[in-house]
């Protein structure tokens, strides 16, 4: 953090170096997404005064934040905190209007070029953005970001109910955006009803898959681009989606699992499980998130062992 030579516009009394040239990119990415805003039990006004901080020193289409993922995370982070935090007429007018705008810079800068994960999470974010706000420019957010959830749904979700990119991780990041969307479409009607029932359906593919591929202690196994403590935990998607009423089903006492699609073999019994990964780096056209397909076996806690075979 640097001395601010302007206090009266600096809450902080310091204002944070958000595009820090000694920091690595991946590092002032999570700084920028505010994924800190959501966490139990978080300090409101010291919240809210990061939030003032990054729109006093992050002018529009300038820097790390104003990329259309960084977007994307942060409006709906945004959206969520805003919705039940106590927040002044001064403080609500000036983040609502920081938020417009970061919308209006996203719906212009869509991540066409990446597709994927990015476009879907820009979709999110625009349905967030398009429930948030009044007006035709904000109806016009929230129909693009319905397009785009939808659309690439049927493309991101396996049969199997594997997501495409085969990483366990972004499996459930995009299953709890799922989530999220059928959690806001409660409140703030925001899809058809055949939009609603296919989510849910897809969610139901999503949640089953999830459950069958965890390991013995509960967590994830690391396929491709994959770690622990990025994406919620497993538990509590389960969670979420049982407070939405949503069920599905897993081939728990199966001593064979196999999820074709996303390429997964899965042997099991009471004492011991192993999970082959046979299949696809992911999507032709999107292989970036290989990291781990590599001919490596890693393993486990709870007699669980995860192994990758990569086809050279």
């Amino acid at each position: 953090m640097t001395t601010s030579p302007d206090h009266k516009h600096d809450p902080l009394g310091t204002w944070i170096d958000w595009n820090n040239q000694q920091a690595s990119k991946l590092w002032l990415y999570n700084l920028h997404y505010f994924d800190y805003l959501n966490q139990e039990d978080i300090d409101e006004p010291f919240a809210l005064d990061l939030m003032i901080d990054w729109v006093n020193h992050n002018p529009v289409g300038t820097g790390n934040g104003w990329e259309p993922y960084t977007l994307s995370l942060r409006i709906v982070n945004w959206v969520k905190f805003l919705a039940g935090a106590n927040v002044s007429q001064d403080q609500f007018n000036l983040l609502s209007q920081s938020l417009f705008l970061q919308a209006r810079f996203l719906f212009k800068h869509l991540e066409y070029h990446l597709l994927g994960n990015h476009l879907f999470k820009n979709g999110v974010a625009l349905v967030y953005a398009g429930a948030y706000f009044k007006g035709e420019e904000a109806k016009g957010w929230l129909q693009k970001g319905q397009y785009i959830i939808v659309q690439q749904a049927k493309e991101q979700v396996l049969a199997d109910g594997g997501h495409f990119e085969r990483s366990p991780m972004y499996h459930v990041l995009i299953l709890e955006d799922i989530l999220d969307c059928i959690n806001l479409n409660l409140s703030v009607p925001c899809f058809s009803i055949t939009d609603t029932d296919f989510m849910q359906k897809e969610s139901a593919k999503m949640l089953g898959f999830l459950a069958d591929i965890l390991h013995q202690d509960g967590d994830i196994p690391f396929f491709n681009d994959c770690a622990l403590q990025i994406a919620p935990s497993p538990q509590s998607i389960f969670k979420y989606a049982s407070n939405l009423q949503l069920g599905f089903s897993i081939s728990t006492g199966n001593e064979c699992v196999e999820k074709p699609d996303f390429g997964l073999l899965i042997l099991q019994n009471q004492k011991g499980k192993m999970i082959f990964d046979v299949g696809a780096i992911g999507p032709d056209y999107l292989p970036g998130h290989a990291h781990c397909d590599s001919l490596i076996g890693c393993v486990r806690g709870c007699n669980s062992i995860t192994i990758c075979i990569s086809r050279l």
